[in-house]
């Protein structure tokens, strides 16, 4: 693809139909198309933790037209693929597909998302999958340590609050299906964001999904506030036990009380990249795994910050049992050295080029292309900011950066979660 100014001075923009953003690229490939898109309708506007899960998972069960094996054998014969997912504000789509089947592939989509068929039987057995797949969830280790720090963290009206699998599990087993019709009627244009990058013009885009989603209600649904995350003054730490796991997922963090829009988020996700990002060359896998040779599997990062609701940093290790405690000091000692001493000049500026040749990359294909621009529009962000990431990364200074460390991150009072074979 061509250079980053180029890209966003190519992207088109318009509004098909009242509550409908279209964005789009005509790049230079042959007939591949991505689309992507999202609408308000995730499971923060349900009081029933999983109605949105199930409500989603509906969408590729078959529509009162199409039967699920129907459209299967559609998007096969064309080499296309559409797939849905369930976020805490927003429900997403992607669809892939060849230029020339763009008509029927978007007829389908549209189909799928405005006319599930929400059969009884069907129902049925997504909820049973769903419980299939909770109990699977209650067994792993890792989510079990991510579930505890959640709620530990946020109060049960955060959307960062995870429900436990117990409670999920009771969740599903109280949806019907009327429940899912009537939550699926809160859906509907307004807030719905469009990304296409791919061969094909806007302008086509633009009528095909006039034709198909003109007939779509208006949402009634508008985003919800959140409640301040939970702070503590004193250590938190909690054991789970999992029986006959040969690893313990270990898991700390602390609220930071800011969004991905804040002036300090970039700062303070650069120094945490630093810390635990990406690859080898960071301060924990530094320490714990190539000198200390205690964990293949250790990094830091900030978590809880989609629809732009304020987050947490987070550290994570699998380690031994025999070895827990040892690989929790390193890991809380390496962190408290973090913060008082910051980064190096020599950490920020090979972060600073891994994290901007990353980005760039992420650019180069159709899918990934669309992804960044569905994010920004999602968090509000002008498409200029497509171009200006890289820089703004880059002319991040270590004194930028090392306040950020210092502000936003307590490892003295952050809360400790592992979960596995110990007691």
């Amino acid at each position: 693809m061509a250079d980053l100014p180029s890209l966003v001075s190519h992207i088109r923009e318009s509004a098909p139909l009242p509550g409908v953003a279209l964005l789009s690229y005509r790049a230079h490939v042959k007939d591949i198309v991505t689309l992507m898109g999202s609408f308000l309708g995730g499971k923060n506007f349900s009081k029933n933790p999983m109605l949105a899960d199930l409500t989603v998972a509906m969408l590729e069960e078959g529509t009162k037209h199409r039967s699920r094996e129907a459209i299967r054998e559609a998007l096969s014969a064309m080499g296309a693929t559409i797939a849905f997912t369930c976020g805490g504000d927003r429900v997403g789509f992607r669809a892939t597909f060849l230029r020339e089947h763009a008509p029927e592939v978007i007829e389908i989509l549209a189909e799928q998302l405005q006319k599930p068929k929400c059969d009884a039987k069907i129902l049925a057995t997504v909820k049973e999958r769903e419980i299939g797949s909770l109990k699977l969830a209650h067994d792993d280790t890792r989510y079990r340590a991510e579930e505890r720090l959640s709620q530990i963290l946020y109060p049960k009206e955060h959307p960062n609050f995870e429900t436990s699998t117990k409670d999920k599990i009771s969740a599903v087993a109280a949806i019907n299906q009327q429940a899912v019709r009537d939550f699926h009627r809160s859906w509907g244009r307004g807030a719905f964001l469009m990304a296409a990058v791919g061969a094909i013009s806007h302008e086509e885009l633009a009528a095909l999904v006039e034709k198909n989603f003109s007939t779509w209600r208006s949402s009634i649904l508008l985003p919800k506030g959140t409640p301040p995350a939970n702070r503590s003054d004193k250590k938190i730490r909690e054991i789970i036990t999992v029986e006959d796991k040969a690893s313990v997922d270990f898991m700390m963090g602390a609220p930071i009380g800011i969004n991905c829009l804040h002036p300090d988020f970039f700062a303070l996700y650069l120094g945490l990249q630093v810390l635990g990002g990406g690859g080898f060359n960071n301060r924990l896998t530094q320490s714990v795994r190539e000198r200390k040779g205690l964990t293949y599997h250790v990094r830091a990062g900030l978590g809880g910050m989609d629809d732009c609701v304020d987050g947490h940093w987070y550290a994570y290790g699998s380690f031994a049992p025999a070895i827990l405690s040892r690989g929790e000091r390193v890991m809380e000692d390496e962190i408290k050295k973090f913060v008082s001493y910051g980064v190096t000049a020599a950490e920020l500026a090979m972060k600073k080029e891994s994290i901007a040749g990353s980005y760039i990359i992420s650019l180069s294909t159709t899918g990934g292309f669309a992804g960044r621009i569905l994010s920004f529009a999602e968090e509000g962000r002008p498409l200029t900011h497509i171009n200006e990431f890289p820089e703004i990364i880059k002319k991040l200074t270590l004194t930028e950066v090392n306040r950020a460390i210092g502000t936003y991150l307590y490892p003295k009072y952050a809360v400790s979660v592992a979960a596995g074979s110990v007691k």
